[in-house]
């Protein structure tokens, strides 16, 4: 089985007593046991912020921060939902994101994604570094911006709940949905796993006695998609 729960703190454990009802699902044959333990936490948020994009036909969504666990899985989920897909990267992970089934891939380190990305029904920034004044250049009118964090000064919370004022002026949405644990995300997601449409991005593998260091590699910003921690050999 595998699972997520982030009710409560805790520490690093082999064992977890989990409700059934809760978001826990059987490992599908064809994932390995190290892949099904980081497939829940960043795809299960991506997904909540997916089921929040109006449906129509051919909606273009721009993914920022497409390496990270939250924008690797969302670009791959989108895609796996019919959506056409483009993101940012930085140049050493173009090809990285590129596989992950972007249909175009904007290197922010050497252009301007305003410029180089394509007008989007919906901007999704999956890290919170960019803001709703840089996404308004390439949203559509009628677009939404969603991001996964606060942003700067706090603002993405703010603006969305100004959205029914501020949509007047800028013709464009701002929502910043609060992601929920629910069976809904996990079922989907393992059934992407079965089918072969969704697989984590692994960054690297710590053993319990590196947990020090594992924290300080995600800590320092370079990580991309998932970090592992292995609680045993066997």
């Amino acid at each position: 089985m595998f699972g997520f729960d982030d009710k409560n703190f805790g520490c690093y454990a082999e064992y977890k007593a989990i409700d059934e009802n809760k978001m826990i699902e059987k490992v599908p044959a064809n994932i390995t046991l190290r892949q099904a333990a980081v497939s829940l936490e960043g795809a299960h948020y991506a997904l909540f912020y997916i089921y929040q994009i109006p449906k129509s036909k051919n909606t273009k969504v721009f993914v920022n921060g497409a390496t990270g666990a939250i924008g690797s899985a969302g670009v791959q989920l989108l895609r796996a939902k019919g959506y056409y897909v483009e993101a940012s990267s930085t140049t050493k992970h173009i090809e990285t994101v590129k596989k992950l089934g972007a249909d175009k891939v904007v290197d922010w380190q050497k252009n301007n994604i305003s410029v180089e990305a394509s007008q989007c029904d919906v901007y999704f920034d999956s890290v919170g570094k960019s803001t709703f004044k840089e996404a308004r250049k390439i949203l559509k009118p009628g677009g939404l911006y969603m991001s996964s964090e606060l942003g700067r000064f706090g603002q993405n919370p703010i603006l969305s709940l100004a959205n029914p004022l501020q949509r007047i002026v800028t013709k464009r949405n701002i929502m910043f949905p609060i992601p929920k644990t629910r069976k809904k995300e996990s079922s989907t997601i393992a059934e992407y796993l079965k089918l072969g449409k969704f697989k984590p991005l692994i960054d690297r593998e710590y053993d319990m006695n590196s947990i020090p260091e594992a924290f300080n590699y995600v800590e320092s910003g370079k990580k991309i998609g998932n970090v592992v921690v292995k609680i045993s050999d066997t």
